[in-house]
């Protein structure tokens, strides 16, 4: 099917649901007793526009019309009182985006085992997978909960940067939030008293497989294995917690803080101190401070700084790192960044937030705005507008063949326009 194709299949989808769906929570619900079985699921089909930076040694095309169809099969299982199931399971069907291997290679998936994935199709064009996103157990007692198996692991305390998330988190410029990937590993939270809470986790590491459904091994990395431990308190207003460990091959501690002050003003702050253990890489800091306000009209404000010790002060530290092949992955390029974020409830059915970032180390900026529609209580409409500024990639003066410039990290990013149908069922 072409692009245009998935568009008018788009619009189909979206008028057919709005005039003939009806409210219903789960397609499969069964309880007695302590045991209950609850199947729903979800379906996101979107389509969108892309213009690319113009160079072609970066992207095949400067203009890219994309698809995607993500479906979720999630599955609830109370086997007894205490011993609860959990399974997401996600089939992908998209377009290829017309990028470089050079590209593509600054960033990766989700680091888990490649034995849940399989890749069903894979071409030039498109690709299509199957993935288990989630499947772990629990158990819940009185005093501790415990999970083993894949799960979303969010240690978050802060919104737009989150350093202390160290498992896959989501990008500032994430609006849809809703499914965070899992990572392979166990958590156990402990309820010391009220308002204490004591979380011991450890997750599994994986490396590079290009055989693999996912492109990550099958086995784990045991020498990279992660483990750490977040002791949390509440005093009033305040939440404190303390965290420390390892993450990978680096040593790490941090903290957090959550505060309503004055039942006016919400403050959040995040951070750490990491040591990682290979040579050829520096210890640092990333924290993370914020302020945000939530008005009576539902109008939010939202204001980060995110110090990111693992970023480079200026765009010629970057393009060093690159070419000696230390750079660090840190999921951004700067050292400092500021975003400011907004939200409205124009009506009871339409929300509109946007998101100013700017990389105070190259002065590039990232302009995001995002509408979501409610069409029905299971479905919803969104578009998203993506707008980069900043300095394009260039090839340097004298280079090897197929090396390129950085002149600022949102330079290389597309401007993008994208609408999103998704329902619930």
């Amino acid at each position: 099917m072409t692009v245009r194709g998935h568009i008018f299949l788009l619009l189909a989808v979206i008028i057919l649901n709005t005039c003939f769906v009806s409210s219903a929570h789960a397609f499969y619900q069964w309880q007695d007793d302590d045991q209950s079985f609850t199947l729903q699921g979800s379906t996101r089909l979107s389509g969108g526009i892309q213009h690319y930076p113009e160079h072609n040694f970066l992207y095949t095309d400067q203009t890219d019309e994309s698809w995607a169809l993500v479906q979720r099969l999630l599955l609830a299982a109370d086997l007894s009182s205490r011993l609860r199931l959990n399974l997401n399971l996600m089939e992908t069907v998209r377009s290829v985006a017309p990028i470089s291997p050079q590209l593509a290679a600054l960033s990766s998936g989700v680091a888990r085992s490649g034995l849940l994935s399989w890749e069903q199709h894979d071409s030039a064009s498109s690709s299509a997978d199957l993935t288990v996103d989630a499947f772990n157990l629990q158990y819940l007692a009185p005093r501790f909960d415990f999970t083993l198996g894949r799960q979303a692991i969010n240690l978050a305390t802060t919104f737009y940067f989150t350093p202390n998330d160290f498992f896959s988190p989501f990008a500032a410029q994430d609006f849809y939030r809703v499914y965070k990937p899992g990572v392979d590993g166990a958590r156990t939270d402990i309820r010391l008293g009220e308002l204490s809470l004591l979380t011991l986790i450890g997750v599994l590491a994986y490396t590079p497989d290009l055989d693999t459904g996912n492109g990550w091994a099958v086995e784990p990395d045991w020498s990279e294995t992660s483990w750490m431990a977040r002791i949390s308190r509440g005093y009033g207003s305040f939440d404190l917690a303390l965290l420390g460990g390892q993450v990978s091959d680096c040593t790490i501690a941090g903290a957090s803080l959550q505060a309503d002050l004055f039942a006016w003003l919400g403050v959040r702050a995040e951070g750490h101190y990491g040591d990682p253990a290979q040579d050829n890489l520096a210890s640092y800091y990333q924290f993370t401070v914020g302020i945000e306000h939530h008005f009576e009209n539902s109008f939010d404000l939202r204001v980060e700084y995110f110090y990111n010790g693992r970023g480079y002060s200026d765009i010629e530290q970057t393009n060093q790192a690159f070419m000696s092949g230390v750079a660090t992955a840190s999921g951004y390029l700067g050292r400092e960044y500021a975003a400011l974020g907004l939200g409205y409830e124009l009506t009871p059915l339409l929300n509109v937030s946007a998101l100013a970032m700017l990389n105070l180390s190259d002065h590039s900026q990232l302009y995001s705005l995002y509408a979501l529609y409610s069409i029905s209580d299971e479905s919803e409409l969104s578009a998203t507008v993506s707008l980069p500024v900043g300095a394009k990639p260039s090839h340097p003066v004298e280079a090897e063949p197929g090396l390129f410039q950085i002149n600022s990290e949102f330079g290389m990013s597309p401007q993008s326009f994208n609408l999103e149908y998704r329902v619930y069922f």
